[in-house]
């Protein structure tokens, strides 16, 4: 997430930067190929709540620090 950020800022003047967020929590490894179709369903659905909820208009900055989840 450290490039992503480097790459928001070296490019976010030069042109039009749309950041989707990551899926987060991510519990399934993103390297477990057998988990793929699960992990585009669930991108695709919170990628859908992140545009009708008008996130895109706003720094991605805050999808993409570091940050920590409560249990359950």
């Amino acid at each position: 997430m450290r490039q992503l950020l480097a790459d928001v800022d070296s490019f976010a003047e030069r042109c039009e930067l749309i950041v989707v967020p990551p899926l987060c929590p991510l519990a399934i490894n993103p390297y477990d190929f057998s988990q793929t179709a699960e992990l585009i369903r669930r991108a695709e659905a919170a990628t859908e709540r992140w545009l009708k909820d008008g996130w895109q208009d706003k720094d991605p900055r805050w999808a993409l620090a570091p940050h920590r989840h409560r249990p359950g």
